[in-house]
């Protein structure tokens, strides 16, 4: 949004890199499954007795339980291909059990688009699954909103059907190199720029949550969501939710401020 506004001062069309690590591998994502993909059956197997275990003897904040959780198998595949963990544990724990769903029916959708593509290379699949769900509904829809809220147009040329039909055509293994992805393009970047910018890892814009969770208004978010008359009082279990305010400031276990962010905007939207 900030980005946005101080770009308007400038010009009113940009040119934004959406639609590149789909085209060409550039999530740490893809690079682990690619490096990894011989262990996923087997650690499937393992996590798929282990799962039902762990969510009965670990915390909901356990890293190893969400671990679990994640490589645990599917109705046709892993879990752990999926960008965001739907069985995350520490929902589980905070939302009153009527408003539970199985984890079948949590996940239905997702499978239903993992389904329809049948490419045997896993990280072709997970660069088509993440074309339908995050690209369109997370990325975009950011992008969207943020320009358009200061009246400027970001296009995307990556976005392009024959981008992508071209992406999709170039094998696996020479997109992801040495575990690093979106190799065509650092090649080509390479010819501009120094090997200390084309080497770098991917960076998002990812929030600093943890900081302002824990010295900005941590407090005031705890104090909102944890009084009896809340906006969302009848959601959330309000001890549970106290616990997680501890394990916010304990270093051990699953990072929970990003958890704690979420719930502060459910609950700002449901007042």
């Amino acid at each position: 949004y900030f980005l946005a506004k101080a770009a308007k001062e400038f010009a009113v069309v940009f040119l934004s890199g959406d639609g590149g690590d789909e085209a060409l591998a550039g999530y740490p994502e893809y690079a682990r499954v690619f490096r990894y993909q011989h262990l996923l059956n087997p650690a499937a197997r393992v996590a798929s007795w282990v799962f039902p275990l762990s969510k009965r003897l670990l915390w909901p904040n356990s890293r190893v339980g969400e671990i679990f959780a994640r490589l645990s198998p599917g109705p046709t595949s892993y879990g752990a291909l999926f960008r965001q963990n739907p069985r995350y544990p520490l929902w589980r724990h905070i939302l009153k059990p009527e408003w539970q769903i199985s984890d079948a029916e949590l996940e239905a959708p997702l499978w239903k688009v993992w389904q329809e593509c049948e490419d045997p290379d896993l990280v072709r699949r997970m660069r088509r699954f993440d074309y339908s769900l995050y690209l369109e509904s997370d990325v975009l829809t950011k992008v969207d909103c943020a320009t358009m809220a200061h009246s400027i147009e970001a296009r995307g040329p990556m976005l392009d059907h024959r981008f992508v039909e071209l992406g999709m055509q170039i094998p696996t293994s020479a997109l992801i190199v040495g575990g690093q992805g979106k190799m065509p393009l650092r090649k080509l970047a390479a010819r501009s720029f120094p090997k200390e910018i084309t080497d770098l890892p991917k960076s998002g814009f990812g929030l600093p949550m943890d900081l302002w969770v824990q010295q900005s208004f941590g407090q005031e978010v705890a104090q909102s969501l944890t009084v009896r008359d809340s906006a969302t009082a009848d959601l959330l279990n309000i001890s549970h939710l106290q616990q997680l305010f501890r394990w916010s400031k304990d270093q051990r276990g699953l990072g929970v401020h990003e958890f704690i962010f979420r719930l502060h905007v459910l609950n700002q939207w449901a007042a």
